[in-house]
C-alpha cells in the first residue's frame, strides 16, 4: 500500500507539522470519520501543542501527500466524512459496482460535465488519461472544426484521450463525438481496473473524494437556485 502523510501548514508562522506518516488507506480510515477538515483539525489539538503551535481554524491547512520515493511527493484530496466502502472491483453476489465505474457513469452524466471536469483537472488523476484512441474520419473533421488537437498516422486518425475530455468538459455538446466519448471511457475503466490493487485504491478514493464534492457543489447550486427562485416569487407579490 503506498506511503503518505497528513500536515499541517499554518500559515501565521510558516511552520509545517507532520501529524501522520504511514499508508494511504489508514489515513483515510481516520480522516473519512470527521464531518469537516476543522473537526479533524480539533482532534489534532494535543499534537499541535506538543510542537508549540496554536491551532487557528481559519489560517491553516491540512496537506495530505502521497509519498512515491524520498524526492517525489504528490498533493491528494483528504477523504472527509465518508465512512462508506469504497469498492475497488464489482462484486457479482452483491452486485456492487466498483468505484471506478461508478465514476465512469458520473464522467459522462454529470451535470454540466462537472464531474469530469474535476478528473481532468486532478493531477494524479491526469495520468490515468495520457493514452489515445483511434477515431473515424468524420471525428476526425469534427473534432478539428472544434479546435481538438488530432493527429493522423499511417492513415489511421487518434486523438489524446485528455485534449478529448478536456475539450468535453468545457463543452457539453457531445454531437458526432458521443460515441467515442463513451468508448474512451469504456477502455479509461478498464485501463484503471487492471492496474495493481494499491494503484486502484489510490485512484478509486481520489475519485471518491471528487463525487463527493460534486454532489456537494450540485446540492448548493441547487439550493442557491431554489432561493433565488423564493426571492422573485417574493418580489412579484410585493409588485402585487
Amino acid at each position: 500500500m503506498k506511503k503518505a502523510t497528513l500536515v499541517y501548514k499554518d500559515y501565521n508562522t510558516g511552520r509545517t507539522v507532520t501529524l501522520e506518516s504511514t499508508y494511504l488507506n489508514y489515513i483515510d480510515s481516520n480522516t473519512c470519520r470527521y464531518n469537516n477538515e476543522d473537526d479533524l483539525k480539533l482532534s489534532y489539538l494535543d499534537e499541535l501543542k506538543n510542537n508549540d503551535i496554536k491551532l487557528d481554524l481559519e489560517n491553516s491547512d491540512l496537506l495530505l501527500y502521497s509519498i512515491k520515493d524520498e524526492r517525489t511527493k504528490e498533493v491528494l484530496p483528504i477523504l472527509i466524512n465518508d465512512e462508506k466502502e469504497i469498492a475497488l472491483y464489482y462484486d457479482f453476489y452483491t452486485n456492487t459496482k466498483s468505484q471506478i465505474e461508478i465514476s465512469r457513469k458520473l464522467m459522462f452524466n454529470s451535470k454540466d460535465k462537472m464531474y469530469l471536469k474535476s478528473v481532468v483537472d486532478n493531477k494524479s488523476l491526469m495520468r490515468t488519461l495520457s493514452f489515445s484512441v483511434n477515431m473515424s474520419y468524420n471525428e476526425y473533421q469534427y473534432a478539428i472544426k472544434r479546435g481538438i488537437k488530432v493527429y493522423n498516422e499511417d492513415g489511421k486518425y487518434y486523438v489524446s484521450v485528455y485534449d478529448l475530455f478536456n475539450h468535453i468538459s468545457n463543452d457539453n455538446k457531445l454531437g458526432l463525438l458521443r460515441e467515442l466519448f463513451e468508448d474512451s471511457l469504456d477502455i479509461w475503466k478498464k485501463r484503471v481496473s487492471n492496474l495493481t490493487t494499491d494503484d486502484v485504491y489510490y485512484y478509486s478514493r481520489t475519485l471518491r473524494v471528487l463525487q463527493n464534492d460534486y454532489y456537494a457543489s450540485v446540492k448548493a447550486l441547487s439550493k442557491a437556485n431554489k432561493n433565488e427562485h423564493i426571492d422573485e416569487i417574493l418580489k412579484v407579490k410585493k409588485i402585487i
